[in-house]
């Protein structure tokens, strides 16, 4: 029976192999923050920087939220949909500002003290005089063929697109008003707003469906390289008072973009006019169109004096392309140029795998890791999640109806990872059917951090880490058993440090490591008044995260066997489970929740001599909820339990509290908070006090 088991679990995994789901292409989810949802390379920075002038009256430290880092443009031609995302700045915390929050104090609806006293006015949902106007001109006559926003007379639930206005009202100083937007387009075009900016969604995202039947984007020519549209963006408020408004790229002028920035050769969301790499093989355009040596910056783009400076520009446009080469390097003859060819010597051999190849060979990496355009700093809206506990099954020794008895398991979570959706299969497929053994004796090492058990991930080569020190005072107590003898608390306490770090590795996906210690624990044998004062290595956890929707991530995570089991912080086998999460977010509120499993074998344990419990695999579940209180305080609270459906006290409950503090000035926050125990059962300490310290990168 014990192969059929395992022989049925290979099957169910690989026989549905071909069904799972692989990464998506070619489209973009919005979470509300373009920094995440669009690749780095897709995004083109403000040439003014942070460039909106601010009353006197305000710190110069504060940006506000109408000030445009960069704009996120990504065209899915196959779908016809165009992705556009409006990044702001980050503030002194490393939070990106709202959009739409003129005085950037983190309130988008309403005017901080300094605006107030100037008599200005901060609405909410970009009502009253504020607006946000974008204008895309196909056939170049500096009239707008499409325009996208909303105007100084509505708001954010009036957002929609219209053509452009005939002269004179299409000048585009008047774009913040009503008279720029013309009639009515064709019901082939529609737009959808991804969410209204807010706390948990800070930049401003929208996709136009059906650009390609706009009668004038038939005035693109595709075989021509140097065709192009040109793109208008400002935005605002009339009633600021003294606050500027934005432009970009610079008051009424457009900015030309070539007719690539609507191609996706490779489908990877970024347009072949900004991608580095469109053949998706590793190897840089530049390098495939030997053009690498007129790199001078190494960004692996030419800008337009490097092009100026090569002297293969002919006509002098800013770029190197056929108008002025007249074809490309085709190694193997065959059409298809070589930056277009993923076998471009036709060997059968891809250029990936060779360049892969030449680079272990040569010790080195290959040209395919690029610098990005836009950064982005994760700050208090990057996740990490905890495992939760591992709670056991009451013995015959013990007597539940004359004292509580308390059990709890440890953990320590983090992340670790797989690198496609498939993977992520693989990843479960191992836990479930080489990861059962038990773990017993582990108490919980985890902490209470400000994303636990929440659906958001970081993005790609973003991280943050820290340092977390709790006290759980008697996680491992025992009341009496059948002949009436008191037992005592086995651990009376654990002083625990938890190093922990974790990285987002490619869009959606998180990984990372955590190391606990207890540093001072007090353990008393069962049939002993003797304490004995101990330090112990807790178990490594490595975890892995996947968000395959914005409010929805899945969780799995193993367990190293690197723990003290002698001293109940830790174990010799190795365990592992998964855990679905779900978030939502509305205003300053936070809401998730989770349900998962946790893989493990049966077994009896005993201590002294005394049989005490016995565990089996178990459900895992939780409820969290965060509020903002300002701009750098966060509330936040998390109720979990698990249970085996065995025990005669099968749900241990815990609720812990908190508050995390940002800090002003650095990219860093402070966390302290407090739990107790629930129930009268197993899983839980009397009370757990914790205290941290956490870093986010700026990368």
């Amino acid at each position: 029976m014990f192969f059929k088991r395992r022989f049925l679990s290979l099957f169910l995994v690989l026989g549905f192999w071909p069904l799972l789901p692989g990464p998506a292409l070619a489209a973009v989810t919005f979470t509300g923050l373009a920094t995440r949802d669009f690749q780095s390379d897709s995004c083109l920075a403000d040439p003014g920087g942070r460039d909106v002038g601010m009353p006197s009256a305000f710190p110069d430290t504060e940006i506000s939220g109408w000030d445009i880092e960069a704009v996120c443009l990504s065209y899915d031609p196959a779908a016809d949909i165009l992705y556009i995302g409006i990044q702001t700045f980050d503030d002194a915390s490393n939070v990106p500002i709202i959009f739409g929050d003129a005085d950037g104090d983190g309130f988008e609806d309403s005017a901080g003290l300094v605006l107030q006293t100037l008599l200005g006015e901060d609405r909410g949902d970009l009502e009253g005089g504020e607006f946000f106007t974008l204008a895309l001109d196909f056939n170049n006559d500096d009239v707008a063929d499409l325009v996208a926003g909303t105007h100084n007379e509505n708001g954010l639930s009036a957002f929609g697109i219209r053509d452009g206005a005939a002269p004179p009202d299409h000048n585009l100083l008047l774009a913040p008003l009503a008279r720029f937007y013309g009639a009515a387009l064709p019901a082939t075009l529609s737009v959808n707003l991804g969410f209204f900016p807010d706390r948990d969604h800070p930049h401003l995202e929208f996709a136009v469906t059906g650009l390609s039947t706009l009668p004038e984007y038939s005035a693109l020519d595709f075989s021509d390289p140097d065709s192009f549209f040109r793109l208008y963006i400002t935005t605002g408020s009339f009633d600021d008072d003294g606050i500027a408004e934005e432009y970009f790229p610079n008051v009424a002028a457009w900015r030309s973009l070539q007719v690539e920035a609507l191609g996706d050769f490779d489908g990877d969301t970024v347009n072949d006019a900004f991608d580095r790499d469109d053949d998706n093989d590793t190897l840089s355009d530049l390098i495939e169109k030997n053009l690498a040596v007129f790199d001078a910056d190494g960004d692996g783009l030419l800008s337009e004096d490097e092009a100026l400076a090569s002297e293969l520009d002919l006509n002098a446009d800013g770029d190197i392309d056929l108008n002025d080469v007249g074809r490309w390097p085709d190694a193997d003859g065959d059409g298809t140029p070589d930056y277009l060819d993923a076998d471009s010597d036709n060997d059968g051999i891809a250029d990936a795998d060779e360049a892969a190849a030449l680079a272990a060979a040569e010790g080195e990496g290959t040209s395919a890791g690029l610098r990005p355009v836009v950064a982005f700093s994760a700050g208090a809206e990057a996740d990490e999640s905890s495992g939760d506990s591992a709670p056991a099954r009451l013995g015959g020794d013990v007597d539940l109806t004359r004292g509580p008895v308390r059990l709890q398991g440890a953990s320590c979570g983090v992340a670790a990872g797989p690198f496609s959706a498939q993977m992520f299969f693989v990843w479960l497929f191992l836990i479930c059917y080489f990861g059962l053994s038990p773990k017993a004796w582990a108490l919980r090492a985890d902490h209470f951090d400000d994303r636990t058990e929440t659906a958001q991930t970081l993005a790609p080569k973003k991280f943050f880490a820290g340092l977390t020190q709790f006290l759980t005072h008697a996680p491992l107590g025992f009341g009496l058993t059948s002949t009436g003898q008191s037992l005592d608390n086995v651990v009376n306490y654990f002083y625990v440090w938890d190093v922990w770090g974790a990285i987002g590795l490619f869009e959606n996906w998180e990984a990372g490591l955590r190391v606990p210690a207890a540093l001072a624990a007090q353990v008393e044998d069962l049939n002993s008044s003797v304490e004995r004062n101990t330090s112990a290595m807790g178990d490594i956890r490595l975890q892995a995260k996947w968000r395959p929707l914005s409010w929805f991530a899945i969780l799995t995570y193993l367990d190293l066997p690197t723990g003290e089991a002698g001293d109940f912080f830790g174990e010799a086998n190795v365990t592992g489970g998964f855990k679905l999460l779900a978030e939502q977010s509305w205003k300053r509120h936070t809401f998730a929740g989770h349900l998962g499993f946790l893989g493990r074998g049966p077994e009896t344990v005993a201590a002294s001599n005394i049989t005490l419990l016995k565990v089996y695999p178990e459900m895992l579940w939780g409820a969290y909820y965060a509020y903002d209180l300002s701009r750098n305080w966060l509330g936040l609270t998390h109720l979990w339990g698990s249970s085996d459906f065995r025990s005669e006290a099968t749900t241990p409950v815990e609720w812990d509290f908190g508050f995390q503090k940002g800090l002003e000035r650095l990219p860093m926050a402070f966390s302290f908070g407090f739990g107790f125990g629930l129930t009268p059962g197993y899983g839980v300490p009397t009370y757990r006090l914790l205290l941290g310290l956490k870093y986010f990168s700026s990368l």
